[in-house]
C-alpha cells in the first residue's frame, strides 16, 4: 500500500467515481501480500479505521436501501393479499351456503370436497386475574393449574464454583471466546486530511 502524503490523497480521492473505489484498490493489494495486513504501523491502523468506516457506512447504505425495497414489496404483497382474500372469501361463503341448502354435512365433487361441522364449545379466560381470585375465594381452586418450574441458578453456580473451587456434577465452568472490536470513530471517512499537516 502506498503512503500518500496530504496532497496526494485528496488529488487521489478527489479523481475517483467513489470513495469506495480507493479503498477497493487498497483491499486488493493488501490481500496480495500477508505481511501489510499485519504488520501496517500506526498509519496504516489510522487509514484502515477511515477505511472500515466506510465500509461499515457502505454496509449500512446496503441494508436501508434492501430495507426500502422490501417495505415496497411488503406493501405491494399486502394489496394483492387483500385483493385476492376478497375473491378467495367470495368463493368460500357461495360454497358454505350452496352446501347448507343442499341440508348435507358433506358433498365430494370433481374439483374437491365440501364440509361442514359444528363447532365444539370452549371456554376463553378473558380477564385472568379476576377468575383466579374469584375461584381462590369462592373454594375453586381445583378450576386453577398450578406450575412450578425448576431451573438451576447460573449466577448463584458460578459464585459457588469460585467460592469453592468445585464444580458440582452436571456442570463444567467455561470462559467465551476473547472479543475483538474495531469502531472508526464517527465520520472518519468523511474527515478530510488536514491541508496544514
Amino acid at each position: 500500500m502506498k503512503d500518500y502524503n496530504q496532497q496526494e490523497w485528496r488529488e487521489k480521492l478527489d479523481s475517483l467515481k467513489s470513495p469506495g473505489d480507493y479503498f477497493e484498490g487498497d483491499y486488493v493489494e493488501a490481500q496480495e501480500s500477508a505481511e501489510e495486513n499485519t504488520d501496517c504501523g500506526t498509519g496504516g491502523a489510522n487509514y484502515r479505521l477511515r477505511a472500515l468506516d466506510y465500509w461499515l457506512r457502505e454496509l449500512e447504505e446496503q441494508r436501508e436501501i434492501a430495507a426500502t425495497e422490501r417495505t415496497r414489496i411488503d406493501m405491494w404483497l399486502e394489496s394483492q393479499e387483500r385483493r385476492i382474500q376478497k375473491r378467495i372469501d367470495w368463493c368460500e361463503t357461495t360454497l358454505r351456503l350452496y352446501l347448507e341448502g343442499t341440508g348435507k354435512k358433506s358433498m365430494s365433487l370433481p374439483y374437491g370436497k365440501l364440509q361442514r361441522r359444528a363447532g365444539r364449545e370452549r371456554i376463553d379466560v378473558v380477564l385472568e386475574d379476576t377468575f383466579r381470585d374469584w375461584a381462590e375465594k369462592s373454594g375453586n381452586e381445583q378450576l386453577l393449574k398450578v406450575r412450578t418450574t425448576v431451573k438451576p441458578d447460573k449466577a448463584a453456580i458460578l459464585a459457588y464454583v469460585k467460592t469453592t473451587g468445585e464444580e458440582p456434577p452436571g456442570v463444567e465452568l467455561n470462559k467465551s471466546d476473547e472479543s475483538f472490536s474495531a469502531k472508526p470513530d464517527e465520520g472518519t471517512f468523511l474527515d478530510k486530511p488536514d491541508a496544514a499537516a
